[in-house]
């Protein structure tokens, strides 16, 4: 009688360690699926929207410097009609597009990064009308002196802030990613 004691006490054991296992492996098998799913969002929400929001205003700011490059081009050089449609074009056809683009993406960030966005239009909004002021003021035959003070006093000032807010945006959304990711593991 004195050995199925013992065997008993040995049953129970290997009993209670065999539901500790299963116990254990079904908590780690609930972990790591929510740890997944948890890498599978902050995943899909980088390729969706962090990676082309980045992308795009990273673009914006290429149109901003190309645009002041076009403007500059046409207040210093003799040939204007080549400054005159590429500005067209950037301000007619691509910007367009691309605030479109930043629109739809903006569509998932927060509130103060929308509202950070809608300023970087206003500014650039503001960009396109000195640009055309400056057209209107070479072709209706104003001094060069006005079109250069123009340019210097309203245009140069107005694209290092744009252009400096949208690199410190596209860091900050950068940086924001990098916590997500980060924060997962």
């Amino acid at each position: 009688m004195h050995s199925s004691k013992w065997s008993f006490k040995i049953d129970k054991k290997l009993y209670g360690i065999f539901i500790s296992l299963i116990i254990i492996t079904l908590l780690n098998a609930l972990i790591s699926t929510f740890i997944i799913d948890k890498s599978r969002k902050i995943t899909l929400e980088i390729a969706e929207v962090t990676s082309p929001s980045q992308t795009a205003i990273a673009d914006l700011n290429q149109l901003v410097n190309n645009s002041w490059l076009q403007i500059t081009h046409f207040t210093y050089q003799k040939n204007k009609e080549d400054a005159i449609e590429e500005i067209g074009f950037i301000n007619r056809t691509q910007y367009p597009l691309l605030k479109k683009e930043l629109l739809r993406l903006s569509e998932s960030w927060s509130v103060s990064d929308q509202k950070q966005l809608f300023s970087f239009f206003e500014k650039y909004d503001q960009l396109i009308y000195f640009q055309e002021t400056l057209i209107n003021r070479q072709n209706g035959a104003i001094a060069y002196n006005n079109a250069e003070e123009l340019l210097t006093t309203e245009i140069d000032p107005l694209v290092l802030d744009l252009s400096s807010s949208l690199r410190a945006f596209n860091f900050k959304i950068k940086k924001e990613a990098t916590a997500k990711t980060k924060g997962n593991d």
